[in-house]
């Protein structure tokens, strides 16, 4: 799920930590930074712990330097551990950004992972100005926070064994902790408190997107797996969006050089043609035709990801070739499935309410109140 800019410039003021005493629910756990090669971490009165044995390492730090081979608290320095961080004043920063609650650091396959464990409202205020824009209506602002909270603890139960919950990053929500956190979004977490969105009593999958194009995917045709509150429903609120409509274009040295690398090789290509397409017009396979008339099928879903996501923005489009040169035409941003950002943005400056949004965009389900 991805990052939507604001619209208008929020003050730094603006932008101040809400106090850690006023958050509740249940804790997740957030990989905040992964496979990084060191982690500068530093907070008033830090609290240093072994994870493994429990051991105080520091109390009353001001930072702490940590490798995959050493950990650094100003003149001292000892051997690699998995550490647990935590600030008397409740706000560690991590390679300058800033977290409530508890930082762990733990080796990863290619370096650190820094996991960030805080209660899932206070989660919530840091993902609103990183996923949408808290200058939007607040029923909207409503909407993505109960999504989000649903989304979360979904992951949580089904991750439990994990070393954390959720990734930071459009793999599942985007959070960059503290820093963006605001007053507006502050108030749409507390005015939803606890709320999620269920199907017959079960928390649902609240997959969302940026934007729609104007319809809404099959989780089925795009994950393979039915669910029946995440089938495509038609969306007339999200023209507003600036990726409504995208234009993307390549070369074909271009995309012949990225699909080399992705181990789809095909030597001339000439042709890049929609061989299937889901029940919403949305590609599904793409054929990739050679000089020699060599023929490969790709997944559309897998050439948006080797070209890029942020390029080929959603597998909603129709493809030319045009003197050597690719061209994209598409309509919206992302997977397309579940709640459309835009889409909620549009229903609340129409007047709808966050309940109505949701029941719109996961037929079926209501919302209840957990905490």
């Amino acid at each position: 799920m991805r990052r939507i800019l604001p619209c208008v410039v929020v003050t730094a003021a603006a932008l101040l930590p809400v106090p850690a005493r006023s958050f509740t629910g249940p804790a997740v756990r957030i990989a905040v930074f992964k496979d990084i090669a060191s982690a500068q971490i530093e907070g008033n009165g830090l609290s240093v712990l072994d994870l493994r044995t429990g051991e105080i390492l520091g109390a009353e730090e001001a930072r702490v330097d940590v490798t995959p081979q050493q950990v650094r608290m100003l003149e001292r320095v000892g051997p690699w551990r998995p550490l647990s961080v935590r600030a008397r004043s409740g706000l560690v920063t991590v390679n300058g950004r800033r977290f409530h609650d508890r930082i762990e650091v733990i080796q990863g396959e290619r370096g650190l992972v820094v996991v960030n464990e805080t209660a899932v409202e206070a989660y919530l205020i840091g993902l609103i100005n990183a996923e949408v824009s808290s200058t939007w209506h607040p029923e909207a602002l409503k909407a993505q926070a109960v999504a989000a909270r649903t989304y979360a603890l979904y992951q949580k139960a089904r991750r439990r064994d994990l070393p954390y919950h959720l990734e930071s990053t459009v793999a599942d929500q985007l959070y960059l902790g503290a820093g963006l956190e605001d007053a507006r979004a502050a108030a749409a977490v507390r005015e939803t408190t606890g709320e999620v969105v269920t199907y017959r009593g079960q928390l649902i999958l609240a997959a969302y997107h940026a934007t729609s194009g104007g319809q809404t995917e099959d989780a089925a045709d795009v994950w393979g797996e039915r669910f029946p509150y995440l089938e495509g429903v038609a969306c007339r609120f999200d023209g507003a969006s600036p990726d409504y409509h995208w234009r993307y274009r390549i070369r074909q040295e271009e995309l012949e050089r990225l699909l080399r690398g992705a181990s789809y090789p095909v030597r001339g290509l000439r042709q890049l043609e929609v061989v299937r397409w889901s029940k919403t017009q949305r590609a599904l396979a793409v054929e990739l035709v050679g000089d020699r008339g060599t023929k490969r099928e790709i997944a559309a879903r897998e050439l948006r990801r080797i070209v890029g996501n942020d390029k080929i923005r959603s597998t909603f489009f129709t493809i030319w070739n045009i003197a050597g040169v690719f061209h994209f035409w598409g309509k919206g941003y992302g997977h397309g499935v579940g709640m459309c950002q835009w889409g909620a943005k549009g229903m609340a400056d129409l007047g709808y309410g966050y309940g109505d949004i949701l029941a719109y965009y996961y037929p079926g389900t209501t919302i209840k109140r957990l905490y």
